[in-house]
């Protein structure tokens, strides 16, 4: 069943075309990802922050037609992610475009007595035919009506933070996994502090992203190559999650 036609714009350069559910939990949807300011060159950076922001649009949409609840009832808030690469990223050419396959699973657990349930989402997403990503997102389910603080900066745009430090800092690395996770609120008129280090024994880049003494989320990029990005690097980002 065909639940959307037509292209619209997604974050970044990447659009959602169709999409149809496939199962009862499941979806699929397709993304055309064009190339990037016309230039050549592999894609991760731009499909990793895709695929969160597009599982947790449309994970919603799901849990929404499989609901009770009137259409629109349900917003998702993300807690906590990990994307790992199969192979090499593909590349696009520089005036041109891919198209992905993404598919998605939703599971939704129990909730305990005075908590709202707990949704974890299972991608794939692929690519000429061959599985080039698998995700795992997690988060919870809240009604529209507990609207989120408007000051409050969303973990997506977090996420979105640091994929774009990586672009800044290695234009040309290529990312082999994506894990973040998020605890404390963020202020979005507070400046965030973005400290990032070298785990040599496995051996990712670790972001740590605080405000004040506040921890607000945790990141771990694995680059292709195990390559560094900790030589003599740090930077505070003031209002750059909005």
């Amino acid at each position: 069943m065909e639940l959307d036609s037509g292209c619209g714009a997604f974050g970044g350069d990447v659009l959602l075309a169709d999409w149809e559910r496939t199962g009862v939990d499941s979806l699929r949807a397709d993304l055309c990802v064009p190339a990037i300011h016309g230039r050549a060159g592999p894609v991760g950076l731009e499909l990793s922050s895709a695929v969160v922001l597009e599982v947790c649009r449309l994970g919603v949409a799901l849990v929404t037609l499989g609901a009770e609840d009137a259409p629109g009832e349900w917003r998702f808030v993300l807690q906590s992610f990990t994307l790992e690469w199969h192979g090499l990223p593909p590349m696009i050419p520089a005036l041109g475009a891919i198209w992905c396959e993404l598919l998605v699973e939703t599971s939704v657990g129990e909730p305990a007595p005075g908590e709202r349930p707990h949704t974890t989402w299972s991608c794939t997403l692929v690519a000429g035919g061959r599985p080039i990503v698998a995700g795992r997102i997690d988060g919870r389910l809240l009604p529209t009506r507990a609207a989120p603080d408007p000051g409050d900066v969303s973990p997506e745009s977090l996420a979105d933070t640091v994929l774009s430090a990586i672009r800044l800092r290695a234009p040309n690395g290529q990312v082999n996994l994506v894990e973040m996770s998020f605890g404390d609120r963020a202020d979005r008129d507070a400046p965030l502090e973005l400290d990032l280090s070298w785990d040599p024994a496995t051996e990712v880049n670790v972001f740590s992203i605080r405000q004040g003494e506040r921890s607000i989320a945790t990141a771990r990029i694995g680059l292709v190559g195990r390559e560094s990005l900790t030589r003599e690097w740090a930077v505070v980002a003031r209002g750059a999650a909005r």
